[in-house]
């Protein structure tokens, strides 16, 4: 669903997108709602860091026993994006307790020190990854569900 907000840059009005972490938040919330329910959404709601609230479709879902894969399309908006237009996915698994979340194809492993998250790990950023966590924390909330999820 394409944004309906704008901004003023150099004198010109660009509508927004939504990034990455967003996308990602969004599939891994609907990804944890269908896991628990096992019914198929179209569209889910999340906030994002700066308080603004995105109704984001939700395509190309996969909904199996044990675990629900889906996709966000990212919008970036006026403002050029390597990433515009293409498929954030999130694939979600329950697990025994906590959040775990690993990064899947398409997810950069760091290989260096320099960046806020250690060698080895994916490269999600921590505004992102604590995004996704506190979506997936208000499903389990919602849902009164105790134990955790791996992506």
């Amino acid at each position: 669903m394409k944004l309906d907000k704008y901004v003023v840059k150099s004198g010109k009005k660009l509508r927004m997108g939504y990034t990455t972490g967003s996308c990602a938040a969004a599939a891994a919330k609907a990804g944890a709602i269908m896991l628990l329910t096992g019914k198929p959404l179209d569209s889910v709601r999340i906030t994002t860091p700066a308080g603004m609230t995105l109704e984001l479709d939700i395509e190309d879902v996969t909904l199996l026993k044990d675990e629900v894969s889906c996709c966000v399309i990212k919008d970036g908006g006026d403002d050029p994006d390597v990433t515009d237009g293409i498929k954030i996915f999130a694939a979600v698994r329950r697990a025994d307790r906590a959040i775990k979340i690993e990064g899947g194809a398409g997810v950069g492993r760091v290989t260096k020190k320099g960046l806020p998250c250690k060698v080895g790990q994916a490269a999600i950023n921590p505004v992102p990854l604590r995004t996704i966590k506190e979506a997936l924390l208000e499903v389990s909330r919602e849902r009164k569900y105790k134990k955790g999820f791996n992506l």
